[in-house]
């Protein structure tokens, strides 16, 4: 399924992908498996260290994308559990690389990813130079001043509108353009084994 998100944009697609994995049980065994670390402030919950990626994976998200990739992101495939209280520390945001991924591993159904719009700027991916200058100079404040105001926004979420929410279901793939705003819809449990569990992809294009 493609979802496209901002008609305003070339690359706004939101791509999901039932039963990705062929046997997506041994892939959240290996995931319960690894050691995790605290990723606070800079992301909520815990994340696992590189996480190894097949070929055929590889090679399955590239022809969705249907461009070549660089795979060498540090945070590429590995595992992220999140528990009821890091949504807390859960906030609107955006990613660096061109394209984003998040393959759901828990045995359940609940809310997935929001999207969002700022209601602001009405931006619903961060600006690029040229797209900050021009709605600032219409919100008569700096480029610089906007560009802040929407990343600080993010812990507000009061400052944003919901523009559409994936359902998180186990074996789930979604792919999207990494610079549209976003954050986790919902989280559960209270350790490894019970939490909201994920893989996430980073993916720039290949130069």
């Amino acid at each position: 399924m493609s979802l496209n998100l901002n008609p305003s944009r070339t690359q706004n697609h939101l791509i999901v992908v039932d039963d990705f994995y062929r046997d997506p049980k041994a892939v959240r065994d290996y995931a319960l498996s690894q050691d995790y670390k605290d990723g606070r402030p800079f992301y909520p919950g815990v994340r696992s260290g590189k996480a190894p990626h097949s070929a055929e994976i590889e090679g399955a998200i590239t022809d969705l994308l249907r461009c070549p990739l660089d795979w060498d992101h540090p945070y590429n495939g590995v595992f992220q559990i999140m528990c009821e209280l890091d949504n807390s520390h859960s906030y609107v945001h955006h990613d660096s690389t061109d394209w984003a991924g998040v393959v759901y591993l828990s045995e359940r159904e609940a809310p997935g990813t929001v999207f969002y719009r700022h209601k602001l700027s009405g931006f619903t991916s961060f600006p690029t130079t040229t797209e900050a200058f021009r709605r600032a100079v219409e919100l008569k404040m700096s480029q610089v001043e906007l560009q802040h105001r929407i990343t600080e926004d993010g812990k507000d979420l009061s400052k944003w509108e919901p523009v559409f929410q994936t359902d998180f279901k186990f074996n789930r793939l979604v792919l999207y353009p990494a610079r549209h705003f976003h954050k986790n819809a919902s989280s559960w449990g209270y350790h490894k084994e019970t939490g909201r569990l994920s893989q996430v992809f980073f993916l720039r294009y290949a130069r």
